[in-house]
């Protein structure tokens, strides 16, 4: 074998072995990998009978965005996709199908539902719809 060969296998056995590594740390990587990660803001909080409840707007789709209302006792984190901590206690959609959102509302068994009207614009921003809460029974 050449000098100039033994060199070559060298350098070809190297880059063999940082392809590995950088493999094996992609791999690895702690990252959440997410095709489209949902969008979540705060609608707003809420403290009733010495518990706090949270209401929270999801919006998620590439290109045909879905809305999506969720209410959680406590608050929440939410990772880089959107998912949250702890599960929802209650969620409704928004469907434009029905008409537009008027008002969100918590009944007595902590179910939230989102009130629609008639109409095609929805001219109250969907994070500031009115919020009322019914008495809690639990």
């Amino acid at each position: 074998m050449k000098h100039g060969q033994g060199k070559l296998i060298m350098k070809i056995k190297r880059m063999i072995f940082l392809v590995f590594i950088v493999t094996n740390l992609v791999a690895c990587s702690s990252e959440i990998d997410c095709f489209t990660a949902d969008s979540v803001e705060l609608v707003k909080t809420i403290e009733t009978e010495g518990s706090d409840y949270s209401i929270y707007l999801r919006v998620s789709g590439f290109h045909e965005k879905a809305a999506l209302y969720e209410l959680y006792k406590g608050k929440p984190t939410f990772d880089v996709c959107g998912r949250s901590n702890i599960l929802a206690i209650s969620e409704d959609a928004v469907d434009p199908s029905e008409g537009v959102v008027s008002r969100l509302v918590i009944d007595g068994n902590l179910a939230l539902r989102a009130v629609h009207i008639e109409g095609n614009v929805q001219e109250i921003d969907l994070k500031y719809v009115p919020v009322e809460v019914k008495l809690l029974t639990r």
